[in-house]
């Protein structure tokens, strides 16, 4: 027998802001045009230096050690527990900073599509594009990651109170003003 338990989590801007830090600090993506071999650039250790999370849609602003910073806004369009993917669009793309940013802007497409290729690389499965600039991110690869990682097992069975296994699954995503919102369920641990 198992108790199935549902959990609400807030997560201040600031907070998802150093943890996407983290990410970009090792970011180091050539920015280029394949098709015309023309080099755009580098994007090279990330920071966030401004975000802001509203109702349906986030905005921020980084900039990288290699010179070039970027402004993006996304729309969350709609999340589906079903398939556990959040449906997103990209809003607004602006490079800034580098000989290319113009070039860069033109191919917007394009940079979604080497972005969705290079996290598919580190997490098969994580990133669909979709028509023009929608794309939708998969939960699956993400859990599989934390489960992997004993310390991320740990405290979701220790500070969460469930059970991390395959039963971790999310019910909502939504963003509010200043905070994103999840709200999960699972074994009770």
């Amino acid at each position: 027998m198992y108790a199935l338990a549902a959990l609400h989590l807030e997560l201040a801007q600031e907070f998802l802001a150093k943890l996407l830090t983290q990410q970009l600090s090792t970011l180091d993506i050539p920015l280029e045009i394949p098709w015309l071999h023309i080099p755009l650039g580098r994007l090279q250790g990330g920071e966030v230096k401004a975000g802001r999370l509203e109702p349906g849609s986030c905005q921020l602003e980084v900039t990288f050690a290699s010179g070039p910073s970027a402004e993006v806004r996304l729309r969350l369009l709609e999340f589906c527990p079903d398939t556990q993917t959040l449906d997103l669009e990209l809003e607004e793309f602006r490079l800034s900073g580098f000989a290319g940013a113009g070039l860069a802007r033109l191919a917007r497409r394009k940079l979604l599509e080497v972005t969705a290729s290079r996290a598919n690389a580190q997490l098969p499965g994580l990133v669909t594009l979709g028509k023009g600039m929608r794309w939708q991110l998969h939960f699956g690869p993400l859990w599989r990651k934390v489960l992997r990682d004993s310390q991320l097992r740990q405290t979701i069975e220790s500070r969460l109170g469930l059970k991390a296994d395959l039963s971790l699954r999310a019910r909502a995503v939504h963003l509010e003003e200043g905070k994103a919102v999840l709200e999960l369920e699972g074994q009770l641990s």
